[in-house]
């Protein structure tokens, strides 16, 4: 059992962990670059039963996108990230800090009404930017491309996931943004699979961070 952790007093952004107490140092990208893409070419990956979580304050949208930015660095492609909550949460700003990490220099939208939105990063890599907010049947979801974005050609992020409840049965990692009050946000990272489980525990080994100490989400 992990003891109880401490305070250090550094950025803004904050983390919580209700089974890892750690501290962060730099991020080492070789141990999350080892294990096999999120969503590799099929949606039946077995090893789904491998899961972690950690939870982060942000309270700003710099801290949003700094966070989203950690996490675009350490993507690569076949990865799949699915981002839930209320609208104003900040759905929108992660995928931008995410789409940046990549190392992406186009411009971010939010493509709500257009439903996929693709971005270029280096090495001839495609971001795919899905928002399913519209989507009312499985049958528009079949119109929009949606399999195409998620067979493994590229890094997807889908903004109102949980739109497709079929998008759970893909190794993959999940945000959950939710207010915590006026100008702060949590942010829940949870992984199914070996790969995102990995991640998650190399987002641990970032620099310090003020370490959240609130309610468990």
């Amino acid at each position: 059992m992990c003891n109880s952790p401490t305070v250090t007093h550094t950025h803004a952004l904050c983390l919580w962990s209700p089974n890892l107490s750690l501290p962060l140092t730099d991020i080492l990208q070789k141990n999350i670059r080892t294990c096999a893409p999120l969503s590799h070419n099929s949606r039946y990956n077995t090893h789904m039963n491998t899961t972690a979580q950690l939870t982060f304050l942000s309270t700003s949208v710099a801290d949003t996108l700094s966070l989203g930015h950690a996490i675009g660095a350490l993507l690569h492609r076949g990865d799949l990230v699915l981002l839930a909550g209320d609208l104003g949460a900040g759905k929108t700003h992660m995928s931008k800090g995410i789409v940046a990490g990549t190392g992406s220099t186009d411009l971010v939208t939010s493509p709500t009404f257009v439903f996929i939105n693709e971005y270029r990063a280096p090495n001839q890599l495609t971001v795919f930017h899905v928002d399913l907010y519209r989507i009312e049947s499985a049958t528009e979801i079949d119109s929009i491309g949606l399999a195409d974005a998620t067979a493994g050609s590229g890094i997807c992020l889908i903004e109102w996931a949980e739109r497709d409840p079929s998008l759970a049965e893909i190794p993959h990692l999940q945000l959950m943004l939710s207010h915590h009050n006026q100008t702060s946000r949590l942010i829940q990272l949870s992984s199914v699979g070996p790969r995102a489980t990995a991640l998650l525990h190399t987002l641990q080994q970032q620099p310090p961070l003020t370490i959240y100490r609130g309610d468990s989400v």
